[in-house]
């Protein structure tokens, strides 16, 4: 009992070791892969511009100089005319966009204003204007929440970016995943091939010998060396592919050689498949909601709400309230002017209201067309995606039970082929089989070989898919 117990927690070490080895493979690229880092650059450059939104609460300031002069000027009468005007203007202005819809101000301006006359001389006269104005635009800012959604639109298209950058990020690391299936696949044809060929040179070496003594027809030792042949050279064109698919898993991730996980592609299988084993069990409790994709169209359908509210506020009449007053002086002096602002000697209150035309708004109404035309477009997208998902689901688990099966058969004839090619090359050596009929064993092994690679492949793909319905892959971004 107690050597059996010992087996058991040996036997569960070394699984956990091999999961430990994918785990950790899948955190480096998580952590090294420079198409990932692409992605949250990309990400995080698209935030930053969402914030030229709030630009339009700054505080907006300017600072202007002008003059102007003009000459001759029509007379005012037969004996009296101006011949001269000329006007220097400095002015500053400072102003905010509130949230309550109101933009206020803050302005100053000086004038000084120079007239000739003829035949009377010259005026001038320094015209300073302190004022404080308030202006709103009635239906798109006061009596709408416009300015307050804009920190909602910002966050809700920072969720719609952190949604399509989980989206990308997540199929990096299943493409990673597929890489590292692949290249293991590869690595275990090539060592296939390999014990292959060093059979195969030991039989041609073999007929060689028999046909120097000739005791056999030299058909077969041709035959042998043309298998030798080929099989050579389907390990050199293998470790051609297996040292490109390297380089791009290496390359793509940035990893080292020694990053790759140092496992068979029987192993892969195996861990892949008690994951998928261990997720059946919750099959029931998969929420198509929680779905990246899903989940990313939902992300986008509340932004285009949000959207909506603005455009239908965008469709309303547009007409712009302001208020200002002030205080300004008028003298000759400079000094005294400005007295006659401190002293509220000319104070003034204007108002004004500015009714914008056409009323409709063409481009406005075509803009909120075409949003609720966009959130019919998304909403058939999640009906249909849902859908998809709740049948690939269950078709993946029906065919993922299935492909078990059928593994399990084909590795019995993998092991079942190679029992019948060692009693026929026991055969071969013993004479009792020529050349001809044993490279058709050889070949019935390696049909049988290429038939479980196949199924183990196409149930990797599929069992990695099955696992991101339960966002197995999201713990690592």
């Amino acid at each position: 009992m107690r050597i059996l117990l010992l087996l058991f927690m040996s036997s569960s070490a070394f699984s956990q070791s091999k999961q430990g080895k994918i785990d950790e493979f899948l955190k480096q690229v998580a952590d090294r892969s420079v198409e990932f880092k692409i992605v949250v650059s990309a990400g995080e450059q698209s935030k930053v511009l969402l914030s030229n939104d709030l630009s339009i609460f700054d505080y907006q300031s300017n600072l202007s100089a002008a003059i102007d002069q003009s000459s001759p000027t029509p007379q005012f009468g037969p004996q009296q005319g101006l011949d001269l005007t000329r006007t220097a203007t400095l002015s500053a202005d400072y102003s905010k966009l509130h949230k309550s819809g109101w933009r206020s101000g803050l302005s100053y301006g000086l004038s000084h204003s120079h007239f000739d006359f003829t035949p009377t001389g010259t005026v001038s006269a320094f015209i300073p204007n302190l004022a404080l104005s308030a202006s709103t635009n009635l239906y798109k800012d006061l009596l709408s929440d416009r300015l307050d959604r804009i920190d909602q639109r910002l966050m809700q298209s920072k969720a719609v970016i952190d949604s399509q950058s989980s989206l990308e990020k997540k199929q990096i690391l299943i493409m990673s995943l597929l890489d590292l299936s692949q290249l293991l696949e590869t690595n275990d044809e090539i060592s296939f091939q390999k014990r292959l060929c060093v059979e195969i040179r030991g039989q041609t070496r073999k007929l060689k010998e028999k046909r120097n003594r000739g005791t056999i027809n030299p058909r077969d030792y041709l035959l042998s060396r043309k298998e030798l042949n080929t099989c050579t050279s389907a390990v050199m064109s293998l470790e051609q592919l297996a040292l490109n698919q390297e380089s791009e898993l290496l390359s793509k991730n940035k990893l080292e050689s020694q990053d790759i996980p140092q496992i068979s592609i029987e192993t892969l299988y195996q861990q892949v498949k008690e994951l998928y084993q261990s997720l059946k069990g919750q099959g029931g409790n998969i929420a198509l909601d929680q779905q990246d994709q899903i989940k990313s169209l939902r992300e986008q359908l509340k932004l285009e709400l949000l959207r909506e509210k603005d455009l239908i506020t965008q469709t309303k009449p547009d007409i712009t309230i302001t208020i200002q007053g002030g205080l300004q002086g008028f003298d000759a002096n400079f000094v005294d002017s400005q007295e006659d602002v401190f002293s509220a000697t000319y104070p003034y209150v204007q108002a004004a209201v500015n009714y914008k035309l056409p009323v409709e708004d063409r481009i406005a109404i075509n803009s909120l067309k075409a949003n609720r035309i966009q959130q019919i477009t998304i909403n058939h997208r999640i009906d249909q995606l849902t859908s998809s998902k709740q049948k690939r689901v269950a078709t993946l688990s029906e065919t993922l039970e299935r492909d078990i099966i059928i593994y399990d058969e084909l590795e019995k004839n993998v092991s079942l082929s190679q029992q019948i090619l060692t009693i026929a090359e026991r055969d071969f050596a013993n004479g009792l089989l020529d050349y001809t009929n044993l490279s058709e064993f050889q070949k019935g092994l390696i049909d049988s070989k290429r038939r479980l690679a196949t199924v183990r492949a196409q149930f990797i793909v599929n069992a990695i898919e099955y696992s991101d319905f339960f966002n197995y892959f999201a713990k690592y971004y």
